[in-house]
Order: structure tokens, then sequence, then C-alpha cells
């Protein structure tokens, strides 16, 4: 049993037949000691490069097919009741995975730490006592333009709301109707 493989530029030792435990498996399983593994066959969706499960497809493409999803679905990419959130790691505001709430980034980088009146009651609050909020004015949650962003107080915040947005008037409701 000692010495190496009898296949051409295998140094590998011998186990049975004179071959390494390699090319013995070759041989037991393809019944040829040379015969290298097939490479696998992508799956048959358009661009998909992953290798194929079953039914020609993919193992994400074979789940939509089960499921009856079409195979092109992909999944939106903001949900409409959730703010957007980025990853920025060392940024004041940030928690312990470095992701901010973009409406809060930007609020932020305008006024800083300073102590700011709430848009709605006028009470003063501040990033740095934590009890500010920032208040989209057009409720869309998404538009995370400075325009759209007022600094407010958790309870005027709570308070204003899509449906009842008329019960809260900024006290610099004057100064915006004499601007436009």
């Amino acid at each position: 049993m000692k010495g190496t493989c009898y296949i051409e530029g295998c140094l590998k030792p011998r186990t049975r037949r004179g071959l390494c435990q390699m090319h013995a498996w070759r041989l037991k399983h393809y019944g040829d000691p040379m015969r290298e593994r097939q490479p696998r066959a992508k799956c048959s969706i358009g661009t998909c490069e992953r290798t194929v499960k079953g039914h020609g497809l993919c193992p994400l493409h074979l789940r939509r097919k089960k499921r009856g999803i079409p195979f092109d679905y992909s999944r939106p990419q903001l949900n409409p009741k959730r703010y957007r959130l980025k990853k920025i790691p060392g940024h004041p505001l940030a928690d312990r995975l470095g992701r901010v709430y973009v409406h809060r980034a930007v609020l932020f980088e305008s006024i800083k730490w300073m102590v700011v009146p709430c848009f709605w009651c006028g009470c003063p609050i501040s990033f740095s006592a934590r009890t500010i909020l920032a208040d989209h004015l057009n409720h869309d949650r998404h538009d995370n333009r400075l325009q759209n962003l007022v600094p407010a107080c958790d309870s005027c915040n709570a308070g204003r709301t899509r449906s009842n947005s008329h019960i809260r008037h900024s006290i610099y409701e004057n100064f915006i109707l004499e601007a436009t």
C-alpha cells in the first residue's frame, strides 16, 4: 500500500486498488478515475447566475414558482409607514449600530446643538437634552428636505397626525403666510 497513486501527476498516497482516495471515489461513483465533476447548471431565468436546485431553477426562483410569485418580483424599496434609516457611524444621533433616521440627521445638520423653540408651541428644545423631534410638515415620511422639516417637542409631534393636523397651529404661522 505504500507509494503514490498510479494516476500520472497525482502524488497522493495510495489507499485502495493502487489509487488515492479521490481517484478511488471517482472510479466507484463515475466508473472512471479521471472524470472531473461536471460544472453545475445555471438557473434558466434571464440573467440569474445562481446554480440550479431543481426544475432548472435556482432556490430563489424555485421558491417563487411554488408560491406563485412572479419571477421578476422585487421587494419595494421603502415601506411608506417607516422612516428612512441611514448608516452613519460616529454621528452624534446614531444608535449602537451606527444608524440614524435621515430626517433627524438633516435637521441636526441645520441646528446642531442649539436650543431652539418648538415650531408649534414655542417651548425651548434641543438635541442635547434629547427633547427635539423632527416633524414633517406635509406628513410624507420620505420627504426629508430641510424646508419640510421643523423642530417639534414630543407633545406637539404626538398630537399632530395626518387625520387631525388642523389641531396644532404654529406660532410662526403668520410669518409663513407673509413669506409666501
